[in-house]
């Protein structure tokens, strides 16, 4: 079930980006409101584990989704520095992916 509500999330943050890119209003609302959404799973699905390399994993990609709640503000003011924040998130995550480790 928790994994539906941040699909759900990453949907409605998704759906924003390209009603922005539309320029569709209140898209930056939509945005923010999927953002956070996707920083509050996070948060409340965050384990707790031993393994330092989990854990700065973690942080990264907590990191990486303030980039993405931020990008929230340029596109309130019509500003297209938020492409750079999403690229910036999306580069980040990629980096998490590949240095998770495998679960063997």
């Amino acid at each position: 079930m928790n994994k539906y509500i941040y699909l759900f999330a990453g949907g409605l943050a998704f759906a924003a980006f390209w009603m922005q890119m539309f320029a569709i209003p209140y898209a930056y609302v939509v945005f923010f409101v999927g953002t956070i959404s996707m920083l509050f799973f996070r948060y409340k699905t965050t384990t707790e584990s031993q393994d330092f390399r989990i854990r700065r994993l973690q942080r990264i990609q907590t990191l990486a989704l303030c980039f993405l709640v931020a990008a929230t503000y340029p596109m309130y003011i019509n500003h297209n520095a938020y492409v750079v924040m999403v690229m910036i998130y999306a580069v980040i995550e990629l980096f998490v992916l590949f240095r998770w480790p495998s679960n063997k």
